[in-house]
């Protein structure tokens, strides 16, 4: 029978993937721990914005469409990961790590910052996806990503 070390029950493991994308993150001790990977889509992100009342985080339209969805789907995995990392609900109306974080948001761009207890980095994996990973402790956990090419693992399965 297989066991856990004993220093296993004070490590936190966060995994996302979306596309070709996984992403894994783990962190020593009791903290919460968040991680949210997303592909750009073409929804219609002023709506949501308005409907999730996040126009003062991401500021006024860019007047571009692509820009606008870049900018929100970035918001978005900033708020996944936060929400996973304080163990609610994607549905709750707050989470505090969301509400700390978020004041310190820069749309559009690569960060790391950290902010009431938690630390954040917000990462463009291509030109298609965002990737946010939420710590509910002021330093960074080990990350690690992978590009997955499912047309040779489909090659190496036939």
């Amino acid at each position: 029978m297989a066991t856990s070390p004993a220093h296993a029950q004070d490590t936190a493991i966060a995994i996302s993937h979306s596309g070709n994308w996984v992403c894994a993150a783990a962190i020593c001790g009791q903290a919460g721990l968040g991680i949210d990977v997303q592909a750009i889509e073409r929804h219609d992100v002023l709506r949501l914005v308005e409907f999730l009342d996040w126009t003062g985080l991401l500021g006024p339209s860019a007047g571009d469409k692509q820009t606008d969805r870049d900018r929100f789907t970035q918001l978005w995995t900033l708020w996944e990961a936060a929400v996973k990392c304080d163990g609610v609900s994607v549905l709750a109306a707050h989470t505090p790590a969301f509400a700390s974080l978020a004041r310190q948001f820069r749309p559009g761009t690569e960060q790391s910052w950290s902010a009431g207890g938690y630390w954040a980095q917000s990462m463009r994996l291509d030109q298609r996806h965002w990737l946010t990973l939420v710590a509910a402790r002021t330093v960074p956990p080990a990350v690690d990503i992978f590009h997955v090419d499912h047309s040779a693992a489909a090659a190496g399965q036939a």
